[in-house]
């Protein structure tokens, strides 16, 4: 398994590892768009709360870890779903 898909089933463990996911979704770029990421994480929690929660639970901190020197750069987006 090369190291994207590691990356995208380490992630897509985490609900089962940290109940305050109320949902998450990962996906690898597929376009040859050099701007392009190559992949993507979108989850989602009840409040900042949840979030602020998820950031130090030891699994997501394991993933950090193991992700930590292979990963160039990366790009967060926080926000407020608001209707």
């Amino acid at each position: 398994m090369d190291l994207l898909h590691q990356a995208k089933s380490r992630l897509l463990s985490l609900p089962g590892q940290i109940p305050l996911i109320r949902r998450i979704e990962a996906g690898i770029n597929e376009t040859p768009d050099a701007k392009a990421a190559d992949l993507v994480l979108i989850s989602e929690f009840d409040d900042y709360e949840a979030l602020n929660a998820y950031l130090v639970h030891p699994a997501h901190q394991e993933f950090v870890e193991w992700n930590r020197n292979k990963c160039p750069k990366s790009a967060v987006v926080d926000y407020t779903i608001t209707n």
